[in-house]
């Protein structure tokens, strides 16, 4: 039940109209919050005692409400809280969920009974989880275990990552990530090294779709990204060869059997 409240509340924004609308010098009635998410009273009150009474937002004795200061990243943009909307997104297959633990029963669920909210979802959960980190603790690590295919034994780990780091930047990469989803990291890699080019792939049609549709900074579409909705284990046989790096970020565990994938 706390699980699915939460997710409303990343859901209609309730979390951030809180932050907003209330402070603990100030804290906010259920009708202030009501009306900056576009919300009905009722509704948003009831929301508001079930965070309160679970110790995840605070409410004084006449009955208004208020986040702290120290929690209210954690509530309007960390993974976390995220996390929780993963929720009614998981519980739409469940049926079938059921049947793959039944030892009669198939290996896993197709990604086409996914429900298609859940690739935004995990969208958001890898920006609020990796965008702070991605690029300057992700790509200087490329690399600490595939010296021996650049014949580089002997070179050290700091070495091999300024050399990713200064192929990327020179623009001569061409680069594969598979599993891409809504393609959060291919962006993030386009458009911090814009000489270089970044191909995404996903099995999901939805996923490729909300991944062309991304745009930079300034508006634009992105010139150095391409997406494809594409079978990892059916790739264009004209890629041979092709790529410098290939990447796959928080999809391998996912497959419904991970034991056939190689990379």
């Amino acid at each position: 039940m706390l699980s699915a409240c939460i997710a409303l509340g990343n859901r209609l924004h309730l979390f951030d109209a809180l932050a907003k609308m209330g402070s603990e010098e100030k804290p906010a009635t259920a009708a202030q919050v009501a009306e900056e998410s576009g919300c009905k009273e009722r509704y948003v009150r009831e929301w508001l005692a079930v965070m309160a009474t679970s110790d995840i937002i605070s409410v004084t004795e006449d009955e208004k409400f208020f986040i702290k200061k120290e929690h209210i990243e954690d509530l309007t943009s960390s993974a976390g809280v995220v996390s929780h909307s993963f929720l009614p997104a998981f519980l739409k297959p469940y049926e079938k969920v059921c049947s793959v633990f039944k030892k009669d029963g198939p290996y896993g669920i197709h990604h086409t009974d996914i429900a298609p909210e859940f690739h935004d979802i995990m969208a958001k959960f890898s920006e609020a989880r990796h965008k702070k980190y991605f690029i300057t603790d992700f790509v200087p690590a490329l690399g600490a275990d595939i010296k021996a295919s650049f014949g580089i034994e002997n070179r050290n780990k700091n070495w091999l990552s300024s050399y990713f780091k200064e192929r990327l930047e020179k623009g001569d990469m061409d680069c594969l990530d598979i599993g891409c989803g809504k393609g959060f990291h291919v962006s993030l890699l386009g458009s911090t090294f814009p000489k270089s080019h970044f191909t995404g792939i996903d099995i999901s049609p939805e996923a490729i779709k909300l991944a062309k549709e991304l745009k930079n900074d300034d508006g634009k579409k992105y010139e150095n990204l391409s997406f494809f909705e594409m079978d990892a284990m059916k790739l264009d046989p004209a890629w041979t060869n092709k790529f410098d790096l290939v990447t796959n970020i928080n999809a391998c565990h996912g497959q419904m059997r991970p034991d056939l994938v190689r990379m």
